[in-house]
């Protein structure tokens, strides 16, 4: 099998069980945050197998498919929004080599990412409703937590994925 064909294989068999563990999520209430990070973990894989560009082609298409289809919106938003391509983008500021601007700059990313969320939902889901402003700082500090938490075990998981791939070669 040519090595073209072989990552599109694993980049479309993957996006499939994203698309899969969205559906869950769609179904499970209390997981769905948990469920769309777990689908995004699974483009790193995509990301170190196929390249780059099979990732970015993979994330496309289970945002898009995820929007379009999925009966509970919420998980395809949060992973067309932060979850999908944050392996990616991860990758690339790590690759920078400037340690004092790889976390300053991810947290505007997880900023900029949650803001987008917050946004869709009120327009979206509340109807223009307005959120208490004490509630929406209480949010921002949450997900920043919760940013650098999945942050650390993303970098945990990858490592351990290579150190393992490495092992059996």
């Amino acid at each position: 099998m040519r090595k073209g064909t072989k990552a599109l294989a694993l980049a479309a068999m993957l996006a499939a069980a994203e698309i899969a563990v969205l559906l869950l999520a769609s179904f499970v209430p209390s997981g769905r945050l948990a469920l769309a990070a777990l689908a995004g973990t699974a483009n790193f894989i995509a990301l170190i197998e196929c390249g780059r560009r099979w990732s970015l082609l993979a994330y496309a298409a289970v945002s898009l498919i995820g929007v379009l289809l999925l009966p509970m919106k919420a998980p395809a938003v949060l992973y067309a929004a932060f979850f999908g391509y944050y392996p990616i983008v991860k990758s690339l500021l790590e690759r920078m080599g400037r340690r004092r601007l790889e976390w300053p700059l991810k947290l505007l990313l997880a900023l900029a990412s949650m803001a987008a969320v917050l946004l869709v939902y009120k327009t979206g889901f509340l109807g223009g409703a307005e959120l208490p402003y004490t509630a929406v700082w209480a949010v921002f500090a949450a997900g920043l937590a919760g940013f650098a938490v999945y942050d650390i075990l993303l970098s945990k998981l990858i490592e351990t994925y290579i150190k393992r791939k490495m092992n059996k070669r």
